[in-house]
């Protein structure tokens, strides 16, 4: 697979899921990540971005959110709107504020997101599974 340096590629084959890692090409780089170790997904400017629990964060260009949601363990991540995507063991704080839901993420530092009003009911559910 090729690819200019300032473009990242994520490659999963069938047997790197049952171990729910990801092989990711940032530059002249490849880093292993864990399903486990990613806070959260969010698209931006048609570009997904993965940030690792350590705060690192890797454009991808081959996959939209919801393809990349797809391939992730529905019990740890939950789709709380169109352009993001957490990861329960990230969360640390869920707000009601003006008929809507916040979502606050600790990691490396206090990250907030609004979850869509369509999807709050099931964002609660799957938490209290």
């Amino acid at each position: 697979m090729t690819t200019n340096s300032s473009q990242s590629e994520m490659d999963k084959t069938p047997s790197d899921k049952l171990h729910n890692v990801f092989y990711i090409k940032f530059g002249d780089q490849y880093f292993e990540i864990y399903e486990q170790n990613i806070a959260y997904a969010y698209h931006s400017e048609s570009v997904l971005f993965i940030v690792h629990n350590d705060g690192q964060k890797f454009p991808i260009s081959i996959y939209t959110l919801q393809n990349f949601y797809l391939q992730l363990d529905q019990s740890r991540f939950f789709k709380i709107s169109d352009n993001v995507i957490v990861n329960r063991h990230a969360i640390f704080h869920l707000e009601e504020y003006e008929n809507q839901l916040l979502v606050s993420l600790n990691f490396k530092k206090v990250i907030s997101f609004k979850i869509a009003n369509n999807k709050i009911k099931n964002f609660k559910n799957w938490l209290h599974n």
